[in-house]
């Protein structure tokens, strides 16, 4: 009966907000503050087009995976009379290889609607193209003529490219040769499906440098491409945002940013959940006009704690060989390695802390023979920089700081390598706080015994047992105690979701899931994160948030390919064409 009401509610909502007087919504999430999120908000009336203004904070509402955000900022983007006083200058940077042909032909499609949301806004704007594969191919000029610029999209031929990694960095340098009008917003959106060159034969550019010279200019960068360190931190430090180009829709990507550069209002919330996990999560803004209701959502993916510019073996994920996190696993045979061409120089490893920790001491340990090993290392906490120099051939190395530095990370960057290998990394990063000097508790909570795991696995078992019982709650608790001695149990957090799933406490159900998710490691992987996935669903289908559904069906399906997904997927779809909800 409390699943019926909240379906039968959720339904009532739908339908009011679908009317032809609500106004349409468009969100995109920015996450580099974490666990602050920024989103820009479009809001426009769904008969002209035209942007709705005046509102106030309170006509906005956040939910973060169904739970309440807190606001803790509203900013409304006034047009100053003219449209000539908001210009806006639009790069789009193509890959232009084989694999993109249907990202090709779905830009041509939207682009209408992406011209129509930004001139209905008010902006005064210009759309350009630069396209490439290991070269830069193709180089289109600004105009403000939308017919001229879908001319120029279907001119782009999808071939090649087997080759990858593509050359995006020679790319957007181009596109910021463009003749820019002064005073204009730049606007740079990155699509690819492919990792990048750097340092090598095809170009001597880094991310690193290509970043600073865009920043340099002004330019905002959003990426659309796949799930990579480096289309992460880039546009986190330009402004921009990360679309995962696997999440499904690339028509409905192109819709959010065109809203997020034709924005009228700025909100920033902070998350219910601030664990920065890697988890990926579902944002719903509700926007009041009046008697009606609109709204959208979107996902953005929470940092995870220790990221790097680089890792040798990225498409793995944290499957691979050279994941960041091993420097905090407390095993000096693991490591993480830079992925970049040459010796690394320049690569960084960044560790946020839970809180502001006051910092004593920092061991790095080398990794073992075989590795290139950093000579220098530049530690930096907070506005506190300092080079240290690392023996080759020593393992853990400790370097006192006196008096001792409060920060909330650290960022290690390699300034000097000893020859001998193209793959440098470190083992070990090892942060102490107080005096006398003690391991940051975060480091600690990271290492795991063999006794610790596998107690976990038989708390699992235990719960597993209870559920199948009936003994939902009883069962919780056993899964809650496994994941607190093994935060690292994948199968234990998809199991307590499906046990909030059905005692009906759903934001709880999809944190479980989303942790799953992100821990999902070695053969049972895809199976993990397909239920994971269904779960997520299943909840968001209960609640009516049908588009939220489809998604989480989408990646399901991705994961192990499913008759039932399919089904889903269509009826979701279906839905969608009855009652439009996230639109």
């Amino acid at each position: 009966m409390r699943w019926f009401k909240s379906f039968a509610a959720s339904l009532c909502l739908a339908a009011s907000t679908a009317g032809a007087a609500a106004p349409e919504v468009i969100i995109t999430p920015q996450s580099s503050q974490f666990p602050f999120i920024k989103l820009t908000v479009n809001v426009r009336d769904r008969g002209t087009g035209k942007r709705i203004g005046g509102l106030t904070r309170e006509a906005f509402s956040v939910r973060e995976d169904m739970s309440p955000g807190e606001l803790v900022s509203f900013e409304e983007q006034r047009q100053e009379g003219t449209a000539t006083a908001s210009p806006v200058d639009v790069v789009f940077v193509f890959d232009q290889t084989g694999s993109m042909s249907e990202e090709i032909a779905g830009l041509v499609e939207r682009s209408r609607q992406f011209a129509d949301i930004l001139g209905d806004s008010g902006f005064d704007f210009r759309l350009a193209l630069v396209s490439y594969s290991d070269r830069v191919e193709r180089v289109f000029p600004y105009t403000s003529d939308v017919e001229a610029f879908k001319r120029q999209l279907s001119k782009l031929t999808a071939d090649g490219g087997d080759d990858e990694p593509e050359n995006q960095l020679d790319a957007l340098v181009e596109a910021s040769k463009l003749p820019h009008r002064p005073g204009a917003k730049k606007v740079f959106l990155l699509v690819t499906d492919a990792s990048f060159h750097s340092s090598d034969s095809i170009t001597s550019r880094t991310a690193q440098g290509v970043v600073e010279s865009l920043q340099s200019k002004g330019v905002q960068l959003h990426v659309v491409g796949p799930d990579l360190e480096p289309y992460h931190w880039m546009p986190e430090r330009l402004g921009g945002t990360f679309f995962d180009k696997d999440s499904g829709d690339f028509q409905e990507i192109v819709r959010s940013l065109a809203g997020g550069v034709a924005v009228n209002y700025v909100v920033s919330y902070r998350s219910p959940r601030p664990q920065d996990d890697a988890t990926r999560r579902a944002v719903e803004v509700r926007v009041k006009v009046g008697k009606d209701t609109g709204l959208d959502a979107t996902q953005y993916q929470a940092p995870s704690w220790v990221t790097a510019s680089s890792r040798m073996d990225f498409f793995a994920g944290e499957e691979s060989r050279y994941a960041p996190l091993h420097v905090v696993d407390g095993s000096p045979d693991t490591v993480w390695a830079e992925g970049v061409p040459g010796q690394g120089i320049g690569e960084w490893l960044h560790m946020r802390f839970e809180k502001q920790e006051s910092v004593s001491r920092v061991a790095l340990t080398p990794p073992p023979a075989g590795y290139g090993c950093p000579k220098e290392v530049r530690l930096t906490l907070g506005s506190y920089s300092k080079v240290v120099t690392l023996e080759k051939g020593k393992g853990r190395q400790e370097f006192d700081l006196s008096p001792a530095v409060s920060a909330g990370s650290l960022e290690l960057e390699i300034v000097s390598v000893y020859g001998g290998s193209d793959l440098t990394g470190l083992a070990e990063v090892q942060v102490y706080t107080g005096e006398p000097p003690a391991l940051l508790e975060r480091i600690s909570r990271s290492r795991r015994t063999v006794a610790e795991t596998d107690s976990a696995q038989s708390l699992n078992k235990k719960g597993e047992q209870l559920y199948h019982q009936g003994k939902l709650k009883e069962s919780i608790a056993l899964y809650q105690q496994a994941v607190d001695k093994d935060p690292s149990h994948a199968q234990a957090f998809s199991n307590l979701g499906l046990a909030y799933q059905k005692v009906g406490d759903f934001p709880n159900a999809i944190w479980a899931n989303r942790k799953a998710i992100a821990l999902a490691r070695g053969s049972g992987k895809n199976g993990v994160m397909a239920s994971s996935y269904y779960n997520i669903a299943r909840i968001f289908e209960a609640q009516g948030d049908w588009k939220q559904a489809e998604q989480n069906f989408w990646w399901a399906n991705q994961n192990r390919p499913m008759k039932v997904y399919d089904d889903a997927i269509l009826r979701m779809q279906r839905k969608q064409g009855d009652v439009e909800v996230a639109r």
